[in-house]
């Protein structure tokens, strides 16, 4: 209950988001998953998060606890979200190809989706570094 407790820390540390905290404790209890994945969509758009590592945090000590249970497009949504919060691009890729081997690892038959968007944000973040024909390769690969 690794997740739990992490929920139980974060409440400590920010007591003014205690009802999210609870809220999100209660449906990862009751295992709701897609009431969690939208109470989570709402979650990770405040503010207090949008600075440092803060998402980062969250997913690795929430989110990977229960990541193949929800819809794997908005995991994929989440894994993108997240990644804009490294600060090296290089950090980023590196972090949306490792959630890539955990969508193929699921064995799913749905996950052609969650990958192509997941591919077209480490396109951007090539671009963005310079990369120009790594960014051309994986926007062919996407057709």
């Amino acid at each position: 209950m690794a997740a739990l407790e992490y929920l139980d820390s974060l409440r400590t540390a920010h007591p003014e988001l205690s009802d999210w905290y609870n809220t999100l404790a209660d449906l990862y209890q009751r295992k709701l998953w897609h009431q969690l994945t939208l109470k989570l969509e709402q979650f990770v758009a405040l503010a207090v998060f949008q600075a440092g590592d803060a998402l980062i945090q969250l997913y690795n000590n929430f989110i990977t606890d229960f990541e193949t249970k929800i819809n794997l497009l908005k995991l994929a949504h989440f894994a993108v979200i997240v990644s804009r919060q490294y600060s090296k691009k290089e950090d980023a890729i590196k972090y949306l190809e490792g959630v890539i081997e955990k969508l193929r690892a699921t064995k799913e038959m749905r996950i052609e989706e969650p990958i192509l968007y997941i591919k077209m944000q480490i396109a951007a973040f090539n671009l963005e570094k310079g990369d120009q024909k790594e960014c051309k390769n994986l926007l062919d690969d996407g057709k």
